[in-house]
């Protein structure tokens, strides 16, 4: 345990004391940073654990003031701060240095000496998030046709953490000496943001300077925890041989391989040297391509030649691969899974990128952007289905939440924590409630009927842009009718359950 009078450092950390026998928590690693002139040592693990040694801190500490729900105190002795002041802290970094800070969980009682500890990281799966600067994860701003702020946003994060015993972890600042001048063999443009992929950086220091971890939960600023029954490694553990060292989710609007906003890694060799690639791989404004770059090493048989022609681009075609090649993928790489994507999901998945189902891939699981059975293809339809990652339409078509995290980027708060419009501000809750219900409901078969009519009409939801294949389907229209494949009768069936009309509710889709 913790206290504001205990000798341990992180207790010493609030008084900005390190006692001579507090040090500080080895990082774990003594890898020699070897082969720097081999041409491929800039993407490498050991060229990312380099960086993380000169340029991260991790002496340090946060939590939210006492009876403050605004004020967020990070201490980190070696660099003399006991302060919830953003500048102050932006200033001592400099943006040339980053500061990883553990959660300091204290109970909750009204006293006022009190006692904090930190949760142990043996075994565990901790929260992750980063931000440039710590006044970002505090501002109280509401975000996009939403209820929700980026401070709402963090506590409900560091209430997940406590809940669970879990560590959290907060990753602060920016490298922009590096930044500025980074090039690369497959980014000759340079970054146009300073702050491209450093959460990647971010999530590789908390791994190093935390070898016993188990895994990490990375979480952006702008979405919050709405579920907190779900644990983490419940989403590692669906796959059967615990192969899975990455886990994503797609958009709910248009489809990617990967959303960065929520994503799983697990402290294994492959899981780290994914994070140290992306760091590498970063490029231009956007950081996901390094993302998908860094999980497409994972596949037995990828060609590094196809790579270089697509993963720079915005929206490139590495999930018009898998979209095609899953199968092989799983093949190449002797997988046994609950999630191969087939029938009506694989059917689906070829045809919009977007998944009915989770599909597994080696060393990856892509989460279906909603509720999903978690005994896969072995299912006898009695276990309760498992909140989606994020990015579930929720509370736009149906009448439940049905995610673990509320993911606010692209209006996707209209999905999980919506304003109630000025129009409504009359009625009664339960008769709000209706209303809403209704308009749901409406809603819901409004976008059904016109996925399907897009599908008999022939339409195709993927076209080339810049000899590049991209999908123009979104996922909350590809999703919304209930599919069964009638292989057989060379025919899907689409259902439209919530629509009135009884002639609205079944239609028939040729393969």
């Amino acid at each position: 345990m913790c206290s504001m009078h205990s000798p341990c450092i992180f207790a010493c950390a609030l008084l900005l004391i390190t006692p001579p026998h507090c040090t500080a928590k080895s990082n774990g690693t003594s890898s020699p940073l070897s082969n720097v002139n081999d041409t491929r040592h800039w993407r490498s693990l050991e060229a990312a654990l380099g960086v993380v040694q000169s340029s991260i801190h991790h002496d340090c500490v946060a939590h939210f003031r006492h009876k403050s729900k605004n004020h967020l105190n990070v201490a980190a002795p070696s660099l003399g701060l006991n302060t919830t002041n953003s500048s102050e802290i932006a200033e001592r970094l400099h943006m040339k240095s980053m500061l990883v800070c553990q959660q300091l969980i204290f109970a909750d009682d009204n006293s006022t000496n009190r006692v904090g500890r930190l949760a142990s990281t043996a075994g565990a799966t901790a929260v992750v998030l980063y931000s440039d600067t710590l006044g970002y994860l505090t501002d109280k701003s509401v975000l996009k046709v939403s209820t929700q702020s980026r401070l709402s946003a963090t506590r409900s994060k560091f209430k997940y953490a406590a809940m669970k015993d879990s560590p959290l972890f907060i990753v602060l600042g920016r490298l922009d000496q590096l930044q500025v001048h980074h090039q690369s063999p497959t980014c000759p443009q340079g970054l146009k943001t300073r702050h491209n992929s450093l959460k990647a950086l971010g999530m590789l220091a908390v791994f190093t300077f935390h070898p016993d971890l188990y895994a990490q939960i990375y979480i952006d600023a702008d979405a919050a925890i709405i579920d907190y029954a779900p644990a983490v490694a419940d989403y590692l553990a669906l796959s059967l041989t615990r192969q899975v060292d990455v886990v994503a989710t797609s958009n709910w609007e248009g489809p990617i391989l990967a959303n960065g906003g929520v994503l799983i890694f697990r402290n294994t060799l492959r899981g780290r040297t994914a994070l140290a690639a992306w760091w590498a791989y970063r490029c231009l404004t956007h950081d996901q391509p390094g993302l998908w770059r860094a999980i497409s090493e994972m596949w037995p048989g990828w060609e590094q030649t196809k790579q270089e022609e697509f993963w720079a681009d915005k929206t490139p075609g590495v999930l018009n691969y898998v979209m095609r090649n899953h199968e092989l993928l799983r093949q190449r790489g002797g997988i046994e899974t609950r999630f191969p994507c087939e029938g009506a999901c694989g059917w689906l998945f070829l045809k919009t990128g977007c998944l009915l189902e989770p599909v597994e891939l080696p060393g990856t699981l892509l989460i279906s952007p909603m509720p999903f059975d978690p005994m896969g293809n072995e299912s006898n339809g009695t276990v309760r289905k498992m909140d989606a990652l994020q990015h579930y339409t929720g509370l736009l078509y149906h009448d439940e939440v049905g995610q673990f995290i509320c993911h606010t980027d692209h209006l996707g708060a209209k999905t999980c924590a919506p304003h109630t419009t000025s129009k409504w501000k009359d009625k009664t809750g339960e008769e709000l409630e209706q209303i809403k219900q209704k308009e749901r409901t409406s809603q819901l078969c409004r976008r059904c009927v016109s996925f399907v009519n897009f599908l008999l009409s022939r339409h195709r939801c993927e076209h080339d842009r810049n000899n590049t294949i991209i999908n123009a389907c979104e996922c909350h229209g590809a999703l919304a009718p209930e599919y069964t494949l009638m292989q057989n009768e060379s025919k899907v069936i689409a259902m439209c359950p919530t629509c009135l009309d009884k002639k609205l509710r079944r239609f028939e889709i040729p393969l």
